[in-house]
């Protein structure tokens, strides 16, 4: 019988809405511009003092990934792009061993990885 191992929220003690990220939070939303992706994220802190946003990644149809730019537009919305992605259908974030991030929530708690895609 496999042994369930508590989660890193688990051992963090943290619980309750608004306190930690949930990957239901994070979704696509659509964007008025065809070369990049708008995250809707919920609660991004926006108050750092970061100019773009570490570890994100974008692929076309071809699924070929490129690290991509990353802004905070608001509260809950983040802009991802790469001038080469003409047509972004897929996005990711903190997607290898050991990455370089920094989006943080507004209680300073990291963003999980994630990996999306677009819809059509």
């Amino acid at each position: 019988m496999p042994i369930r191992l508590p989660g890193v929220w688990d051992t963090l003690g943290i619980v309750g809405e608004g306190t930690c990220w949930f990957r239901k939070e994070i979704e696509l939303t659509e964007s008025d511009c065809k070369e990049n992706l708008v995250l809707s994220i919920g609660q991004v802190n926006n108050r750092a003092e970061v100019c773009y946003l570490k570890g994100f990644e974008i692929a076309g149809i071809d699924k070929k990934f490129y690290w991509a730019k990353a802004e905070i537009i608001d509260n809950n919305h983040v802009s991802v792009y790469n001038a080469i992605v003409m047509r972004p259908m897929y996005v990711r974030y903190a997607w290898e061993d050991n990455p370089e991030v920094n989006l943080v929530n507004v209680e300073g708690l990291p963003a999980p990885a994630f990996n999306m895609t677009a819809k059509e």
